[in-house]
């Protein structure tokens, strides 16, 4: 269980990571 948690965890941060790194391509194009 302890797995897991720390999966969806790191899978949050990468999408908040891509979300983020979107909004600035959107900005710089």
């Amino acid at each position: 269980l302890v797995v897991k948690m720390g999966s969806r965890m790191v899978d949050a941060s990468l999408k908040t990571k891509l979300n983020s790194i979107r909004l600035a391509m959107k900005e710089v194009g």
